[in-house]
């Protein structure tokens, strides 16, 4: 009696292969780059919010941020 070998893989069909990096590039890259553009934006607008905020307290002139 003879068994069929257990070693034996089944391999996606080339289809579902492409499809994964299809949806990947199609949908993946964009959000990320969305986020990133959105993420840049709110970086400048708290940044020039802070400017002036530190421009109207008292003593701006002599007061030094360090970060």
């Amino acid at each position: 009696m003879t068994f069929p070998k257990a070693s034996v893989k089944l391999e996606k069909p080339p289809f579902f292969r492409g499809m994964r990096w299809k949806i990947m590039v199609n949908f993946g890259v964009p959000a990320f780059g969305l986020l990133f553009v959105l993420g840049s934006i709110g970086g400048v607008i708290e940044y020039v919010a802070l400017q002036e905020d530190s421009a109207q307290s008292p003593g701006s002139e002599t007061s030094s941020a360090c970060f």
